[in-house]
């Protein structure tokens, strides 16, 4: 039996070409065929951030964030959020920072109390698999910690946050 031979038409050898000469030019690790042995570091870097789990997400009154530069607390009254927060780690399992807490004092009601704020540092853990979203994952804990100046009622606190 005679194997069958095809031409190409024009368009598909310009696109052939074109693909060879941008792997060519790109290296043989922008193609994939570097063996993992020897690739550069850099080159094992890359390829570790593009298989690299997306960012786990941290959600503000349902709205999905990452490394929120303000976040609220009490969602149905805004009587407790922070501003100002700069982080100053953010992993798949944990994530630091540090921001200023507003916090209604609500006396005599919270309708008429006075606000008052604190430094914290701040603390979002325990990430849970987001249902119906496959692969990712959003922080279910966050901890604020007190310095010097803090509510009367605590050294610090912690509130559990759903999607």
């Amino acid at each position: 039996m005679r194997p069958t031979v095809r031409t190409l038409t024009g368009a598909a050898t310009a696109l052939l070409t074109t693909g060879l000469t941008a792997a060519l030019v790109a290296g043989p690790a922008a193609a994939g065929t570097t063996h993992p042995a020897r690739a550069t570091p850099g080159e094992r870097t890359a390829a570790a951030a593009k298989r690299a789990a997306p960012p786990t997400l941290l959600f503000d009154c349902g709205r999905a964030t990452v490394k929120p530069g303000a976040f609220t607390i009490a969602c149905a009254d805004g009587n407790n959020y922070l501003s100002g927060i700069h982080w100053r780690g953010w992993g798949a399992g944990k994530a630091r920072g540090v921001a200023v807490q507003h916090a209604n004092d609500c006396r005599p009601s919270c309708a008429n109390g006075h606000f008052h704020t604190f430094p914290v540092r701040v603390t979002v853990k325990n990430p849970k698999a987001l249902p119906k979203y496959r692969g990712l994952r959003y922080f279910s804990r966050i901890r604020l910690d007190y310095g010097k100046a803090r509510p009367t009622h605590a050294g610090h606190q912690a509130y559990s946050l759903a999607p």
